[in-house]
């Protein structure tokens, strides 16, 4: 029962190379793929493997969508944030902006977007590390 957050432009853009792959964090690992980054594996006991459990997300769904190059090491993507209730997700949202920055060695890529959640606030940027 998830909630249909996939976005079917997969062509393998070339604009997007330098960040195609596996991508991990604490909490997911993410393959980037032409515009997208779909979620390959969320961890063990992060909320994000609540949200599988209540049917808000599967894997293979999109955390990343229409990304698009902005400059060398610089591109701009719309992520899935969701809403908790106490340690539960209660909704999903694309946030409106956001960017990810590729560090000079291609070995970590640093997100930030802005909650799509009221008061909307930008909360600080998060790293994935390069996986394969």
């Amino acid at each position: 029962m998830s909630c249909g957050v996939t976005d079917n432009d997969d062509n393998g853009d070339s604009e997007t190379s330098a960040i195609a792959g596996k991508w991990g964090s604490t909490n997911f690992t993410i393959e980037f793929t032409g515009t997208r980054g779909i979620f390959d594996e969320v961890r063990a006991g992060s909320v994000w493997e609540t949200a599988v459990d209540e049917g808000f997300i599967e894997i293979g769904d999109d955390k990343f969508r229409n990304i698009s190059k902005q400059s060398e090491n610089v591109w701009s993507v719309q992520e899935l944030w969701f809403k908790p209730e106490g340690n539960q997700p209660a909704e999903v949202r694309w946030s409106a902006t956001g960017s990810l920055e590729l560090s000079k060695n291609g070995l970590t890529i640093t997100i930030t977007t802005t909650n799509p959640f009221p008061p909307g606030n930008t909360p600080p940027p998060y790293t994935l590390t390069r996986v394969d």
